[in-house]
């Protein structure tokens, strides 16, 4: 609320006395006028943000309006959904760092949210995609079905890979499945589903295809190999590092995948046979490489 400030300036008169000889009376004070100025408020409201908004904070419905927002950031972008304004942590419902320069970032904002807040790497948010389609995917978050085709893709990353299939871009409870790889693996495959809403990578996954980097595989190295198409079904032996976890996979989405699995917990030599009608087989860095025996 704006206030008018109104200055009233009030004239001083010079009163003159006019004495008259043998006590003749004088002629009394005449006392100024004053006029009564009444100031009425006026109030400034800060527009609803259409399409477009930058760094700051928000209030939601009163100057951005909900919805699903997008931006192409910076390195160290930051949002917060807040429940108050007062800055206090048990106020944010949901928070997002992206320590990379991601292609592409997400958020929708809730009519239930109190306000959003931004900083100045995550660039300007439109209601609008910042993309179209995508051949490849590239670090960052994207719409499947209208930016990427869902199926079946491969990378050859480095050490730190994390990657998530999501139902939507609050930032509250919508991982459908995720993987973290903390180490350099061969090759990482995901089925992306066409009932999945977005799919998120970081910059340590690289560019995701539909082409497998990889052939034919004599041994099998640490990562995330097709079955029968990249390595043969049969006995495998590996002379393992305490750590060690493998897994025989029935699909790559993440979820319900694990036909069997070990984590070996004492260094020594270990065996697995890889079934013709396993779909995957997994392995870490600690089982080193396996190789066939039958």
């Amino acid at each position: 609320m704006t206030y008018e400030r109104v200055l009233v300036v009030v004239g001083v008169m010079s009163i003159t006395a006019c004495g008259g000889g043998g006590g003749g009376g004088g002629s009394s004070p005449v006392a100024p006028s004053v006029t009564s100025t009444t100031t009425t408020p006026t109030t400034t409201t800060t527009p609803v943000a259409t399409g477009a908004f930058s760094a700051g904070q928000y209030l939601v419905g009163s100057e951005v309006a909900a919805g699903r927002y997008y931006t192409d950031p910076n390195s160290g972008c930051y949002w917060e959904r807040l429940s108050g304004v007062g800055g206090t942590f048990s106020e944010i419902l949901a928070n997002e760092a992206t320590n990379y320069d991601a292609g592409q970032l997400i958020v929708d904002i809730k009519a239930t949210d109190v306000a959003f807040k931004a900083d100045s790497d995550c660039g300007t948010w439109y209601t609008t995609a910042r993309h179209g389609v995508q051949v490849n995917i590239t670090a960052g978050q994207w719409l499947v079905g209208d930016q990427i085709v869902p199926g079946r893709y491969f990378t050859d990353p480095a050490s730190g890979c994390y990657w998530e299939r999501l139902s939507g871009a609050s930032g509250t409870g919508e991982i459908l499945a995720n993987e973290a790889t903390n180490y350099d693996a061969g090759q990482l495959i995901v089925d992306i589903q066409a009932s999945d809403e977005i799919f998120a990578s970081d910059d340590d996954c690289g560019a995701w295809t539909t082409t497998a980097p990889h052939g034919v595989q004599a041994n099998i190295t640490p990562g995330q190999w097709l079955v029968g198409e990249q390595v043969q079904p049969g006995t495998y032996s590996a002379s393992v590092s305490s750590g060690c976890y493998w897994e025989r996979q029935s699909s790559f989405t993440g979820s319900d995948q694990i036909i069997d699995n070990e984590y070996v917990s004492a260094a020594g030599s270990e065996v697995v046979t890889i079934l013709a009608s396993d779909e995957g087989f997994y392995t870490d860095d600690d089982c080193g490489t396996w190789t066939l025996q039958s």
